[in-house]
Order: structure tokens, then C-alpha cells, then sequence
């Protein structure tokens, strides 16, 4: 009886939720909606993928609340053009004031685009960008500039070249819980013998998994270190020793 009660209360609260969220979604955000109720219709906007009042609600956040969430938000949809029109200036503005509130999001922008030559309106500075990446994974718990803060490592960039550090970083994870660019710098390290001990053969089958999962990189790779015929496993041979020589102007803008 305690189980079919408990049920029909969880029910129930969910349904209730339900309804509001759909409520919200159905009215346009206004200035004198309190910060919660601005929060829950963004969001559900961000759900239902309707950008325009999604901006619409980050503006009032932003401009009424000076919400780090808001401010946030501004920052991405300018950058990206959605729901408004691309104005890098504005992005680079908002994503700045996000950051210095503490948005993991707002500072992994600046450190992977704006300061990264992602933004044309903004110099390039990868000094700025690795301290902005190093604050937004170290500091901010932000996984997501994992890949970006190891490239800087691994080619040195914006900071010293550092293969220890950006093996480690790999390291710390279960290679199912690293993205496609991530194996792939952790195989190169393995196959160049770089900040750990030199493993081919574990470092070409992580290739081979990605190349079997259509990453188009790993097939770069893979060709460049056994010519076009890579996919004949048994008749593979080193062709090239490039891979193991690229330098880090291959990944600068």
C-alpha cells in the first residue's frame, strides 16, 4: 500500500511539474517575471530549441537581474546566430562579464574561441587562452576543456609543451569517457612513446575503434602511417614517419 501511495505521489508532482514547464513554455518571457520564473521558461525554450526566446529571456535575465546564467547564454547565441543575429563584439562582451561571475561556460568560450582566433573582432592571445582553459577545467570543474587544455600541452601552446601534463590529464578518465579528439591525442602519445611509455600497438587499435566509428582524423592518421591501404590490416607496414613529427603550427589558426 506505502509503495502504490508513494507512486501516486511521485505522479503526481511530475505531472504537476509538467504542467508548469509546458505553462511556461507557452508565455514569452517579461521584465516582470521574478528570476526563477525567467530561469524555468528559458529553459524550457532551451528544450524545445526555440533560440529567439531564449534570447529573449537571457536579455531580461542579463539586463534586469545581471544574472551570470543570462549573461551567459548572450554570450553563445551571439556567437553562434541563434535567435539573433552574429555580433562577435557582443558575444566577446557578455561571455567576459559571464566569466568574471564564474561561468564555466562563458570562460571555456573565451580560452577555445574568442582568444583563440575565433573571434576576428578579438586579438588572438593563447596565453589568455590557456589560463582561460585552465580556469574553466581546474578551477570550474568544466570537462568539456579537457581536449583543448591538453592540445595547448601537447604542442605547447600559449604555454610550455608539456607531454607529462597533458598524458596525465587523459589519464585520469576511462577511455569511453574521452570524445573522439581526445582518444586520438591519447593515441598519439602512446604511438609517439610521449609523456608515457611508448604502446603502437594500443595506440593504433584506439585509431582503428575511431576509424570504425567514422572519425575521419583517425583515417588521416591512420593512412599517413601505413600508406593508402591501411585498411588491410594484415598487411600493414610503417610508411611514413610524419606522424610522429607534427608540430604545433598544424593546430594554430
Amino acid at each position: 500500500m506505502m509503495g502504490i501511495v508513494f507512486k501516486t505521489i511521485i505522479l503526481s508532482v511530475l505531472f504537476t511539474l509538467n504542467i508548469i514547464s509546458s505553462s511556461h513554455s507557452n508565455e514569452p518571457c517579461r521584465e516582470k517575471d521574478s528570476l526563477e520564473t525567467l530561469s524555468d521558461k528559458a529553459n524550457a525554450y532551451v528544450d524545445e530549441e526555440n533560440y529567439k526566446e531564449v534570447f529573449n529571456c537571457s536579455f531580461i535575465l542579463s539586463e534586469i537581474h545581471n544574472d551570470v546564467d543570462g549573461l551567459s547564454w548572450l554570450g553563445y547565441l551571439y556567437y553562434e546566430g541563434l535567435g539573433v543575429n552574429v555580433d562577435l563584439e557582443k558575444s566577446f562582451e557578455y561571455s567576459l562579464l559571464a566569466s568574471e561571475k564564474g561561468d564555466p561556460f562563458a570562460t571555456y568560450d573565451l580560452g577555445a574561441d574568442h582568444y583563440f582566433g575565433g573571434n576576428p573582432t578579438v586579438p588572438t592571445d593563447y596565453e589568455k587562452s590557456f589560463e582561460k582553459l585552465y580556469e574553466a577545467y581546474y578551477e570550474l570543474s568544466h570537462f568539456d576543456a579537457l581536449g583543448s587544455l591538453v592540445l595547448l600541452y601537447y604542442y605547447g601552446i600559449g604555454t610550455e609543451k608539456d607531454y607529462q601534463k597533458s598524458f596525465e590529464l587523459l589519464s585520469r578518465y576511462d577511455l569511453e569517457m574521452l570524445g573522439d579528439f581526445e582518444k586520438l591525442l591519447f593515441a598519439e602519445h602512446l604511438i609517439r612513446g610521449v609523456g608515457t611509455e611508448q604502446n603502437i600497438e594500443l595506440g593504433v587499435s584506439i585509431l582503428d575503434s575511431l576509424s570504425e566509428d567514422d572519425y575521419k582524423f583517425a583515417d588521416y592518421e591512420l593512412n599517413i602511417l601505413f600508406g593508402k591501404d591501411y585498411l588491410n590490416k594484415e598487411a600493414r607496414e610503417l610508411k611514413s614517419l610524419y606522424f610522429y613529427q607534427k608540430e604545433r603550427d598544424s593546430y594554430m589558426p
